[in-house]
C-alpha cells in the first residue's frame, strides 16, 4: 500500500504553481480597449439584427455566431486561454447580468419596431447596446482579474 500523502514540501510547491498559474490567468484578463470594443460591436450589431429586413435571420444567427467564434480565437491566439464566462466565481454574476441587459436590449428593440418607432430611437438603442457590451466587457474583464488575485 502507497501513501498518497504528499509531504509538505511537495504541498508548498503545488501551492505555489497554483499561484502562479493564478497570476498568469490574470495577466491574460488584462484586454486591450479594442478587445472590449470590438466586443460592444458584436453586441450592437446583434441589437441592430431586428432592423435588418434584407438579413435572412438564420444568417444573420450566423454572422453573430462567428463574430462570438472570432472573439474565442482572438482570445486563444493573443492569451493561449479563452475562459468562460458562465464559470462559478465572480464573473457568473457579471455575465448573468450581461445576458439580462442584452436581453433587454433585444427586446426593447423589438417592442421598439412592432410600434413603429423613428428610426433614431432604434439607432440609439443600437449605440446604447455597443456602450453596454464595451462596459460589460470590461467589467467582466475585472471581475476575472480580481477573483485571480490582481488587485490592478
Amino acid at each position: 500500500m502507497s501513501n498518497n500523502i504528499p509531504t509538505p514540501d511537495e504541498a508548498r510547491a503545488v501551492l505555489a504553481s497554483t499561484d502562479d498559474t493564478r497570476r498568469k490567468l490574470a495577466a491574460a484578463g488584462h484586454n486591450p480597449p479594442v478587445r472590449h470594443l470590438v466586443f460592444g460591436l458584436i453586441l450592437a450589431f446583434h441589437n441592430a439584427l431586428p432592423l435588418m429586413n434584407w438579413l435572412n435571420p438564420l444568417l444573420a444567427l450566423l454572422l453573430f455566431g462567428l463574430a462570438i467564434y472570432a472573439i474565442y480565437r482572438w482570445d486563444l491566439k493573443s492569451y493561449g486561454v479563452f475562459v468562460n464566462g458562465l464559470r462559478r466565481g465572480a464573473t457568473l454574476p457579471v455575465t448573468i447580468l450581461g445576458i439580462l441587459g442584452l436581453m433587454g436590449l433585444f427586446s426593447a428593440q423589438l417592442a421598439l419596431k412592432a410600434n413603429g418607432a423613428d428610426s433614431w430611437i432604434h439607432y440609439s438603442l443600437v449605440a446604447a447596446a455597443f456602450a453596454f457590451g464595451t462596459g460589460f466587457s470590461v467589467l467582466w474583464s475585472r471581475a476575472f482579474r480580481r477573483e485571480m488575485g490582481d488587485d490592478s
